[in-house]
């Protein structure tokens, strides 16, 4: 595997182009299957990840192993040692930062997964004809409420009550539209 960082390139950039090919083409597909894509998007990234790890972890090594054979430290020092050794374990190095790393990646997927199946994450909502994506109701979740733009957000004072529109921050930015927020005493 560590000789062989070109099957992992090789996924890394097919599955950034599926990503971005079901993104553009996601408009045609009927939504019967948006389940099926919604979770294939999500697969991809995953494979995305786990497949950029060892082309960074790589490139970082033989990165900073090339720099010290070109500027090499004088003397018998720790970071001399250091240096030798990490030289010398390149291999060991490498497997075991991907070890961690994709750990590390797995025990985040599986301790996201569930709250992700129970907030519905892969169902997606029936689109309403003629609705904009950014006027979306709130959306409750296990770990909190997700606001859309076009909540009207409630501040607590105790002075004044008021209700604030935030305006958009350009011609094409249609994020802030509608966002209102409210202020009461």
């Amino acid at each position: 595997m560590y000789n062989k960082i070109k099957i992992f390139v090789f996924i890394a950039i097919a599955s950034f182009a599926l990503m971005i090919a079901l993104s553009v083409t996601g408009e045609m597909i009927p939504f019967r299957y948006a389940t099926a894509v919604i979770v294939t998007i999500f697969s991809l990234f995953f494979i995305f990840g786990l497949s950029m790890v060892p082309i960074m972890i790589k490139a970082v090594l033989r990165g900073n192993i090339s720099l010290w054979n070109r500027y090499p430290v004088s003397g018998r020092g720790f970071s001399e040692r250091m240096r030798q050794r990490i030289i010398e374990n390149e291999k060991g190095i490498f497997y075991a930062l991907l070890i961690s790393f994709w750990a590390v990646y797995i025990l985040g997927l599986a301790i996201a997964l569930p709250f992700m199946i129970k907030d519905k994450f892969f169902e997606p909502e029936m689109p309403q004809p003629g609705a904009s994506i950014y006027s979306k109701p709130l959306k409750k979740s296990s770990l909190g409420v997700i606001a859309s733009p076009s909540t009207t957000l409630r501040i607590n004072s105790a002075k004044q009550s008021r209700e604030i529109a935030a305006a958009p921050l350009g011609p094409r930015n249609d994020f802030f539209r509608g966002l209102k927020i409210r202020m009461e005493s």
